[in-house]
């Protein structure tokens, strides 16, 4: 398995956010496939509940703007690394400065920014073509 460049889109990663499962296999998975050989890196939304200790500690990469509807959105990426795994935060306060991050009247906007931010922010990772 070796040479695989792998980026795991998704809402909740532990210990950043966790609601459920996803959560713990968000981080989980990445650490298994680093340890047999894959590139594994993990890219959510920098949302308002991840605790200070981590938000403190993440590298500003870059901005951008995310296409979305009729307008452009600011986009920020930032970096941390955690337990061996590259985690990459896309940031906007309009969408994610949210304490819990599902079950809002606008989440399919929420989401298609963040699915189109997600390829956005690919360019702004430093060595990776997923």
């Amino acid at each position: 398995m070796k040479n695989i460049n792998l980026l795991f889109a998704t809402s909740e990663a532990d210990p950043f956010l966790k609601v459920g499962g996803l959560g713990d296999v968000s981080l989980a998975l990445p650490k298994a496939l680093k340890k047999v050989g894959v590139n594994a890196k993990v890219i959510l939304p920098k949302n308002g509940n991840i605790p200070k200790e981590f938000v403190e500690k993440m590298d500003f990469l870059g901005s951008f703007t995310v296409p979305v509807g009729w307008r452009n959105q600011y986009a920020g990426l930032f970096h941390l690394e955690y337990d061996g795994v590259d985690f990459y935060f896309l940031d906007n306060e309009y969408y994610f400065r949210r304490h819990v991050p599902y079950g809002h009247y606008d989440d399919g906007e929420i989401f298609s920014f963040y699915c189109r931010g997600v390829l956005e922010a690919i360019k702004y990772i430093p060595h990776f073509t997923p």
